[in-house]
């Protein structure tokens, strides 16, 4: 196309504007959905209207109005991000927010099939209207989209335990098992689902562990919590001082035998004779519960007769 006369000029001028004009509509509408569903910014009803601009370049997290995020997802209806962050906001409130939550969830799993998020929100709306096998439905969506989150694993085993489906042990298992926070979580749900039964706590963590042996022993259950522990190989319990601090806890609540027998088992000692009486074997400083203890003193002085 040749730019030598004035139209072409001018048609390639307003094309070239008409392109700006586009890629700065595109920015704006990235920026203000991005700072509408900044995590990080909460949203609160007296936030003032523009708090969402102010608030990433001022680092003052002030929060969201609501009403400016509902304005926003009307003008720009087709932004799933929008509609999620609606959804996750409306569904705590409960009642009439329900519906529009699920509005939001639905909407934002439509426009964005590929995403497991929004299926999370639809659950979380269910599990608010206590209907539980639509919540298991939106869960299982959501894993198999995303297999390998933590949370849906959690959220469906939570909801399973809830309607006595023992599949629940496996996703809460896999949650489990792959975050520590979710185990300790895990144990009390089972714990009072189970009425207090430690044979459930095996479902859950079929690999003994030292997490369960803790449990058991502040749940009182001391004979239980010992059986546990002398499941764990004895290399992992030398490599964790937590093990060191439930020989600890043994002693300290007075069940001093079972700490002893515990010990000997990790030491590889004969309970027949006296524990490295000739002095061969070193004491460990995180398990000296009932090693030698050798303290200085002004009035004798301890040394090793190598002639002896």
């Amino acid at each position: 196309l040749s730019l030598d006369k004035f139209a072409p000029r001018l048609l390639a001028i307003l094309a070239m504007m008409a392109i700006c004009a586009c890629l700065l509509l595109a920015i704006t509408k990235n920026f203000i959905v991005g700072a509408l569903t900044d995590d990080r910014v909460g949203i609160t009803f007296d936030a003032p209207t523009f708090a969402f601009i102010t608030a990433p370049l001022t680092d003052n997290r002030i929060g969201i109005n609501p009403d400016v995020l509902a304005t926003a997802s009307s003008y720009l209806p087709n932004s799933p991000r929008l509609h999620l962050r609606l959804a996750e906001f409306h569904a705590p409130y409960g009642n009439e927010n329900l519906k529009t939550a699920e509005f939001h969830a639905r909407r934002a799993a439509h426009l964005s099939p590929n995403d497991y998020k929004p299926l999370l929100a639809l659950a979380a709306v269910h599990e608010y209207n206590e209907d539980l096998p639509a919540a298991e439905e939106a869960l299982r969506a959501a894993l198999r989209l995303a297999p390998g989150n933590l949370e849906a694993h959690w959220r469906l085993g939570t909801v399973l335990l809830q309607r006595r489906n023992l599949e629940s042990l496996a996703e809460l298992r896999i949650a489990a098992a792959g975050n520590p926070a979710y185990l300790q979580a895990a144990l009390d749900l089972v714990w009072a689902a189970s009425g207090e039964n430690p044979a459930t706590l095996n479902a859950l963590v079929p690999k003994a562990q030292l997490e369960p042996a803790l449990f058991l022993f502040q749940k009182s259950r001391v004979p239980e919590s010992a059986a546990i522990f002398r499941q764990i190989p004895r290399d992992e319990l030398l490599a964790d001082k937590e093990s060191s601090s439930y020989l600890n806890r043994l002693i300290g609540g007075g069940h001093t035998a079972i700490a002893h027998d515990l010990w000997l088992g990790l030491m590889k000692g004969d309970p027949s004779l006296v524990w490295n009486g000739g002095f061969e074997s070193d004491i460990l400083l995180d398990f000296a519960q009932f090693d030698w203890s050798i303290q200085p003193n002004n009035y004798a002085q301890v040394s090793i007769d190598r002639d002896a």
